[in-house]
């Protein structure tokens, strides 16, 4: 939205005119500098950015145990040391999925996987894009 301010400003200011000329006045310019979403959409939004940033779900998932863990340990009481235990537990079983996976990964590069899939990053928007394509899934820029 913050990319297209310019292209909304242009058509409000089109639609504003005829009320304005028939004040007597002149509309000229109309400039938006600000578009705020209500902080529930916002909230929405910058997760799916970040989820777009971090590339995948279980970097994700990660990300999330790891922010958790000082809420956890700022709780008092029992409750508070159970979910720092719990958190504690999640982030090592994670850990572990995410160094199985990496392990994974090396194993199979070094058998030479002739059909896996390159990993682009969108220069526009820093996407990472897993599977080929032309043009990024996100931003909609073309790629390479």
């Amino acid at each position: 939205m913050a990319a297209s301010q310019d292209v909304l400003a242009a058509a409000v200011a089109h639609k504003a005119r005829p009320a304005f000329a028939e004040l007597g006045l002149s509309l000229e310019g109309l400039q938006i500098q600000n578009i705020s979403l209500p902080d529930e959409l916002q909230k929405r939004l910058d997760e799916r950015i970040g989820m777009g940033i971090v590339g995948d779900l279980s970097r994700y998932t990660q990300y999330q145990v790891a922010q958790s863990i000082p809420i956890a340990a700022a709780a008092n009481g029992p409750a508070g040391a159970g979910a720092g235990i719990g958190a504690g537990i999640a982030m090592g079983q994670a850990m572990g999925q995410a160094l199985a996976q990496a392990a994974q990964a090396t194993a199979g590069s070094a058998q030479g996987n002739a059909g896996a899939t390159k990993t682009v990053v969108c220069a526009k928007c820093q996407a990472r894009i897993e599977r080929p394509s032309k043009f990024c899934p996100e931003c909609g820029s073309a790629l390479g």
